[in-house]
This record gives C-alpha cells, structure tokens and sequence, in this order.
C-alpha cells in the first residue's frame, strides 16, 4: 500500500494559553475533532492570561455526555483541588467568575442557575459536586430568590414571605437608584418588623 492508503495511530495532544476568550472551545475543538489528550494543569493560572485548564474541560466533556473520564479520574475532586492549587500557586482565590471552580460558579442568578438541568443540557453541576447553589442578591432577584436566600440564611420562618421579599427587593432598586450599591450576599441581620 502507499503510505496515504495506510491507517496510523497518531497520538495529538493539544495545549492552549488564553489570549481571546476562545481558549476552552479551541481545546473542545481539538479533542472533538481527533486529538487524543490535553496538556493542561487543573486550574487556568498559567503563562501570560494562562491557560485551557483541564478542570472546565473534563466538566464540558461530561457535561456534553463523556462517561469515560468519570472512569479514569476521581471528577467529584476536581472544583475543590482547581480551587487549592490556585490558592497556592497565586496566594489568592480564584476569580469569583472564573468556571466551575470560582466563587461565582454555582450562583442562582435571574431566578434560576446556569448548571441547572432545567435551564441546560440536563447537566446539573451543583448536584455533581454535592453543594447547593447559592442565590446571589441583585438588582436583577426577584422577590422570589430574594425569599428563598433569606430562607437559607436565616433559616425557614413564618416572618419571610413573599410580601417582606418584595418590599426588599423595592429598597434595592432605590439603592441603586440612589448610587448606594449594597453587596447583598453579606449575612445581615434584618429587622422584618420595621
């Protein structure tokens, strides 16, 4: 046979640094389209902006449906050991934004959480990892979240309903009316009487 008849194993592995915002969809790419492997270490710090890290990119492959790497890595591990190696690599957390593995990660935002299986693939990241959601108060909450977070905070009480919610969720709007911005994931205590 000639040489281009003949079937090869070839091993390609592919390594990515950030530059554009596009560095964990050119590694999907890559491994979608025949590369074997990644070179990546579990949290994205790295040269320059970093790197394509093999945490986000083993949660996209078993969030897009990949059973194998749960069989060959302990995945259940992977957010907290991301979140460690960047505390000691940096000395510092990881971005709050940062995927899977930032404080940010699992927030419920607009009334529903972007891991959850209703509002995705079916993929819900927060019961993968054991953890629940947290509810992240804004402009943006509605009396809704606003009840649920108090609920989790504070504990279930007949004084939080969606009455006092919504009268929170009116004292936001002014504050942000009024250029005092709160950061509302602090835990307070709130005076439900007043």
């Amino acid at each position: 046979k000639q040489w281009y008849q003949r079937r090869v194993a070839i091993t390609a592995g592919i390594h990515v640094h950030e530059q554009w915002g596009l560095g964990h969809s050119t590694q999907l790419s890559c491994l979608a389209n025949g590369a074997t492997g990644i070179w990546a270490g579990l949290c994205s710090e790295g040269a320059a902006l970093g790197h394509s890290d093999s945490t986000t990119m083993i949660m996209n492959m078993i969030r897009l449906g990949n059973t194998a790497v749960q069989k060959q890595y302990n995945c259940k591990a992977l957010r907290k050991a991301a979140r460690n190696i960047t505390k000691i690599t940096t000395e510092v957390k990881a971005f709050g934004r940062t995927p899977i593995y930032g404080d940010r990660a699992l927030d419920l935002v607009f009334g529903f959480i972007f891991s959850d299986p209703t509002a995705k693939s079916g993929f819900d990241m927060c019961e993968f990892f054991g953890l629940e959601p947290t509810v992240r108060i804004s402009t943006m909450a509605s009396p809704e979240m606003i009840l649920l977070k108090l609920n989790n905070v504070f504990g279930e009480s007949d004084q939080f309903n969606l009455e006092i919610a919504a009268k929170m969720k009116e004292q936001i709007l002014k504050n942000a009316a009024d250029e005092k911005r709160k950061k509302y994931r602090l835990r307070l205590c709130v005076d439900t009487t007043a």
